[in-house]
């Protein structure tokens, strides 16, 4: 069994994601990234019923020691929660620690030019509050609780 979202907050989510690791460093993985010089990973929290996603960023603590867990010789092996992740099931970025409003808003932006290309029909803006499965054999609105 796996974790479900509408196909438009992953897609929102890629890119939040994709701008984030934007300096490309070594030490980026597929859900962490640098910021200011320090390593934050983001936590995948539980599934929502309505499509949204979130989550936790954390960052990585660091000391003078060798780390015993990792090869990365200046982690301490410990991390600490710095912030949360929601993104709602239309797509848009509520919050995510560490990114700026700006990257927020072009996550949006990017998720919805996504959506129209992956399943070939435009974003309603009278559909926004509706909560949609994204799969294009079965597109019908799904009824909230």
């Amino acid at each position: 069994m796996g974790y479900s979202y509408t196909a438009i907050s992953g897609f929102a989510l890629d890119s939040i994601l994709e701008q984030l690791q934007h300096t490309k460093d070594a030490a980026n993985t597929s859900n962490g990234w640098k910021h200011k010089g320090v390593d934050y990973f983001y936590e995948q929290g539980r599934e929502q019923d309505d499509g949204s996603i979130t989550g936790s960023v954390w960052k990585n603590l660091l000391v003078t020691q060798p780390c015993t867990i990792c090869i990365k010789p200046e982690c301490s092996g410990h991390c600490r929660k710095v912030g949360s992740v929601k993104i709602d099931s239309k797509g848009n970025v509520v919050r995510f620690a560490t990114s700026s409003q700006a990257q927020r808003l072009a996550a949006k932006v990017d998720a919805d030019k996504m959506y129209e290309e992956t399943y070939n029909r435009q974003i309603s803006p009278a559909a926004s509050g509706n909560y949609y499965t994204g799969d294009p054999l079965f597109p019908e609105k799904i009824s909230g609780k």
